[in-house]
């Protein structure tokens, strides 16, 4: 065989194993190769918060978009442990989630970081004017950049027992409430006279703990300015109010936010309780089997409680993503109403939207009109207290003198005072009072 012919052969070969070696590669299965791309296909956004219904809501923004390959990563921490788990995160440099939510009085901790995405810049461009104006203050870091995105409505109010209000004082419409207890005084008085006669059992409230918070939190000043506190006078006539409900056994002894507070809200001898939107999220109003609840404003009018916000951590890398969310959550009608519905949160967008309707129902309170209470009541008479610097401080110190006042038998406004500026003093030393 000549040379010319063995070359043809070789050549034939070679062809013939590349086109066999082609054509096994082109009908290999493709199942491992597109399993591959469907994962490397998903993404995922987290977010920690301590309302489930955030699963749900989340489910209905993906379905609306389209977005078929995203997940969240919900990761549940109570509202009393985040601050706790966010301060260790942040000093460990470890990750946070995409979407961090700051609560009532921590929120001061942490608003001023530099360490949030700014909404009022690109790509973002949020105008505040989409905002209630009393919650722009809560939303700036210290620089007056717009670094977090509102939850819920802060106005907040009191809810009583129809039936237990009934029973004690011979009334129980919500004018009619209003008009006998106009004043904290009044309140205590009548009472007092209630339960001094015909119903020795009664009690304006499980713990000391709950008109406390209202209290505090009945001011729409910052409590120190210019390292003076200036609120003397107002922290005076709280501890004489809280003082006098103790002297005269109109409190419970328990612990506010405690499982065994939580199970007072099915016993009809505790007449009121706190009321704000986002403790409709744990189902706490649900425990009374009646569903009797009345909301009202409390003597001396509404007042900002516990409400929260949104940030995005700079160091996201689903910070578009993330931001597309909170637009639906908490910047649509549809993400309003749709939260409302699923967990009875009454988100801040409500409050500024011209499309939905503020006259709805609440589960729990039975007929009476939530919405008109918290917009036409609620809202428009509201002191918010400011975030400031050193709130976290001051609220413990005021937390330290209602224990104090618990415990210490005939203790007195001023007795308490003095223990509230020496505690608040032990955080701050150099600290004046006016």
């Amino acid at each position: 065989m000549n040379k010319k012919i063995i070359k043809n052969l070789i050549l034939i070969i070679v062809v013939y194993v590349s086109i066999a070696a082609f054509v096994s590669f082109a009908t290999k299965p493709k199942s491992d190769v597109s399993e591959n791309t469907k994962d490397s296909d998903q993404e995922t956004l987290s977010i920690w918060y301590w309302d489930s219904s955030i699963v749900s809501i989340f489910e209905d923004f993906k379905n609306k978009y389209g977005y078929t390959n995203l997940n969240l990563d919900y990761t549940y921490i109570p509202n009393y442990e985040y601050s706790s788990c966010l301060s260790k995160a942040i000093a460990a440099g470890n990750p946070l989630p995409d979407i961090c939510v700051l609560h009532g009085n921590f929120l001061s901790d942490f608003i001023s970081y530099p360490i949030w995405e700014e909404f009022d810049k690109e790509p973002y461009s949020l105008n505040e004017e989409l905002f209630p104006e009393e919650l722009i203050p809560h939303m700036e870091n210290k620089n007056g950049n717009l670094v977090a995105i509102p939850v819920d409505v802060p106005a907040s109010g009191i809810a009583y027992r129809t039936t237990a209000m009934q029973k004690a004082f011979g009334f129980s419409a919500p004018e009619d409430v209003i008009q006998n207890f106009q004043s904290w005084n009044d309140l205590i008085d009548k009472a007092y006279e209630i339960k001094s006669t015909s119903s020795p059992d009664i009690f304006l409230f499980a713990s000391l703990d709950d008109p406390g918070y209202i209290l505090f939190n009945q001011t729409d000043n910052p409590y120190i300015t210019n390292s003076t506190f200036t609120e003397s006078e107002h922290i005076k006539a709280s501890f004489e109010i809280l003082c006098k409900l103790k002297s005269l056994n109109l409190v419970d002894n328990i612990s506010s936010c405690s499982p065994k507070w939580y199970e007072t809200f099915s016993d009809d001898k505790y007449l009121f309780t706190p009321w704000s939107s986002w403790l409709m999220q744990n189902g706490s109003f649900e425990n009374n089997k009646n569903n009797d609840w009345k909301l009202i404003a409390p003597p001396e009018g509404s007042y900002g409680y516990g409400y929260s916000v949104c940030v995005i951590p700079k160091k996201s890398d689903k910070k578009d993503i993330a931001f597309e969310f909170l637009n639906y959550w908490l910047m649509s009608d549809e993400g309003a109403i749709n939260q409302l519905k699923k967990s009875g949160l009454v988100l801040a967008h409500m409050q500024t939207s011209d499309t939905i309707d503020k006259n709805f129902n609440i589960e729990c309170f039975g007929e009476q009109n939530i919405g008109n209470v918290i917009f036409e009541d609620l809202v428009p008479n509201a002191k918010i207290y400011p975030t400031e610097e050193h709130a976290t401080a001051i609220l413990s110190a005021f937390e330290d003198t209602i224990a104090a006042i618990k415990y210490t038998d005939g203790m007195n406004a001023n007795a308490a005072f003095e223990y509230f500026k020496e505690k608040l003093l032990e955080a701050i030393p150099n600290l004046t009072f006016e």
